[in-house]
């Protein structure tokens, strides 16, 4: 139950337990002081000044005695005067003086004694000082003589016995109180001593208990802050108490536990650092090959494509030029079919008049037969004529022929016109799209000119971007190259620890790169669980 205690309540415990005592000691102690000066004050007071007075009062008595009997002897007017003042003087200090004894503490025998005294000396001191003390003053010296011969010394000797009992008695009442404190104090004494004693036990059995409860954890706790400060994680902790060095023993448990997970943890993903690293200085050093032939690619595919720039820039041009052909041979084709239209009108009017000319033939050739048969008719008379009508029927027949034969030429141009209006006709939608394509196709060339321009400038910055590139595709393989070092030389100063499962770790760290390359998910899961431990172990970082 002691060990499940704080420290703070042990500690208090045991300080409450030492005042206890303390308090105890002294208490006894004050007790036994305070009684000792009960006991001084009651000998002084009840022992001390009440033997005192009965000294003084034995003393005044024999002094009384003495003087009464000196001026008995020598009854001198002054000498009986100044031993009678004395006299007088010891009386009222007598008096005065039994009156401060009774006052006193006294005992049932002191108190009998006493009033034995109290009874015997007003005797005394009426019928034997006083009577002598007259009679001295009479000038009666034989008188006092007998006076004190018989009264005085008969009435002295009870008083004297009563007042030497009285000092007697209070002799023996003070050592009563003197061997009655003298018991007292050896008792309070040995019961001092023995709570001295049994306080020193308690405590040092109480601070034994703690001090080994507080001591034996914390040198195991600097054993194991020594094999910390050698990197030794194997020690187990064991927390056998409930109190502050039980719970520090126990948090230094699960530090000691914490810190060996972290730091096969930080092994682990040391080793998949120094993989990935490798990883990354390889693929480092693939991107800045390829980027040089990206950035040579790129260099020849901006000179292509500013020769394909000059040439859209020229088929623009050639493309607008087209176009205002296009456009020209649309108006042209237009005009075209718009003569071909007022020709056929033409040949239509000239088949007309060639019929017109066919039917005034036709009509010459009948006149010219009319003619020929009344010449026939007239005979001798009418051959001139008939040689006319013949020629003029023959020039009748010839117009009518020609007149024929231009009326089928015209029917013939004619049909070709109106064939050539119509394929006019046909062609002028085909020649008018031409002319949108056309139109079209410029706007397309110019906005290919932009575009390739653009790409241009595009590739441009490719090509100082795949420049860029590759020099920090170098300095990404110097920095991997220098990450794979200092994975390493991480390595090497988490080898100083020892963990319980070192033997596994070795297994683990002595796989090559080569034939365990970490993949982009390990990857991934280590830079994850490589945050994780500061979440979780927050109060292990605070450490």
């Amino acid at each position: 139950m002691f060990k499940n205690l704080s420290v703070k309540v042990k500690l208090s415990f045991l300080l409450g337990l030492l005042s206890i005592l303390l308090l105890v000691i002294g208490g006894l102690g004050l007790y036994g002081m305070n009684s000792a000066v009960e006991g001084l004050r009651s000998v002084y007071n009840d022992r001390t000044i009440p033997s005192a007075q009965l000294g003084r009062i034995r003393a005044l008595l024999l002094e009384n005695r003495l003087a009464l009997t000196a001026a008995a002897a020598n009854p001198d007017p002054r000498f009986v005067q100044e031993e009678s003042l004395i006299v007088e003087r010891n009386t009222k200090e007598i008096d005065a003086t039994w009156e401060q004894f009774r006052r006193t503490d006294l005992d049932g025998e002191e108190k009998e004694i006493a009033q034995r005294f109290g009874s015997d000396y007003p005797q005394l001191r009426d019928a034997g000082f006083q009577a002598t003390k007259t009679q001295l003053q009479s000038d009666d010296a034989e008188a006092a003589r007998r006076t004190l011969e018989t009264r005085v010394s008969p009435l002295y000797e009870p008083v004297g016995k009563s007042i030497d009992s009285l000092v007697r008695m209070e002799g023996q009442l003070a050592e009563q109180e003197y061997n009655k404190e003298h018991d007292e104090y050896y008792a309070i004494l040995e019961i001092t001593v023995a709570s001295i004693i049994a306080g020193i036990l308690v405590a040092a059995a109480l601070g034994f208990m703690t001090i080994r409860s507080i001591t034996r954890p914390l040198g195991e706790a600097v054993v194991l802050a020594d094999r910390l400060s050698e990197g030794d994680l194997t020690h187990q902790v064991e927390s056998v108490s409930n109190d502050e060095i039980g719970k520090l023993m126990g948090s230094l448990r699960n530090m000691v536990q914490r810190l060996s997970g972290i730091i096969t943890q930080v092994r682990e993903n040391a080793d998949v650092l120094n993989q990935v690293s490798q990883q990354v200085n390889a693929s480092a050093q693939t991107m800045s090959q390829n980027s040089s032939e990206l950035a040579s690619n790129v260099e020849e595919s901006s000179s292509t494509m500013e020769e394909m720039v000059s040439s859209i820039v020229q088929n623009t041009e050639n493309a607008g030029l087209t176009e205002k052909i296009a456009q020209e041979s649309s108006n042209a084709a237009t005009e075209g079919g718009e003569a071909v239209r007022r020709t056929i009108e033409a040949m239509q009017q000239i088949a007309d008049k060639i019929n017109v000319v066919q039917d005034i033939a036709y009509q010459t050739n009948l006149l010219a037969l009319n003619a020929a048969i009344e010449a026939a008719r007239a005979g001798e008379h009418g051959q001139g004529f008939a040689v006319v009508a013949t020629e003029v029927r023959k020039l009748a027949e010839r117009s009518r022929g020609s007149a024929q034969e231009i009326s089928e030429i015209a029917a013939n141009s004619v049909a070709v016109a109106e064939k050539a209006g119509r394929l006019i006709e046909e062609m002028l939608p085909g020649i008018q799209k031409t002319a949108d394509l056309v139109v079209e196709i410029a706007a397309s060339s110019r906005q290919q000119r932009d575009g390739s321009e653009q790409i241009n400038s595009g590739i441009q910055q490719i090509s100082q971007v795949s420049q860029q590139s590759a020099s920090s595709a170098e300095e990404l393989a110097a920095t991997a190259e220098e990450l794979s070092g200092q994975a390493d030389s991480l390595m090497d100063n988490l080898s100083f620890f020892k963990l319980a499962n070192s033997g596994r770790r070795s297994s683990s760290s002595s796989r090559s790169p080569q034939s365990s390359a970490p993949t982009s998910v390990e990857a991934n899961k280590f830079f994850k669980s490589s945050s994780s431990p500061v979440s979780d172990d927050s109060e292990f970082e605070k450490f």
